[in-house]
């Protein structure tokens, strides 16, 4: 590997690492993984629930009314 290949690839290493810290706001790599997969699924969770609290109340007996509300 040349010099100016390893410079390049040295710049993309720490480019890349600092990139990662900023977005995870400086947590633990593992910490911030099981934040980025929770946090979808209760944020779907939620969207259920809500929708299931509203059909109990209005009495909505049309299930595709649900992926209406979503879109």
């Amino acid at each position: 590997m040349s010099d100016l290949a390893r410079k390049h690839w040295r710049s993309f290493k720490w480019a890349a690492w600092l990139g990662w810290e900023m977005d995870s706001n400086w947590t633990e790599p593992w910490l911030f993984m099981v934040y980025s997969v929770i946090k979808p699924i209760a944020g779907a969770f939620i969207l259920v629930l809500m929708y299931t609290v509203f059909a109990l109340i209005g009495r909505f007996t049309d299930p595709d009314l649900f992926s209406y509300i979503y879109v």
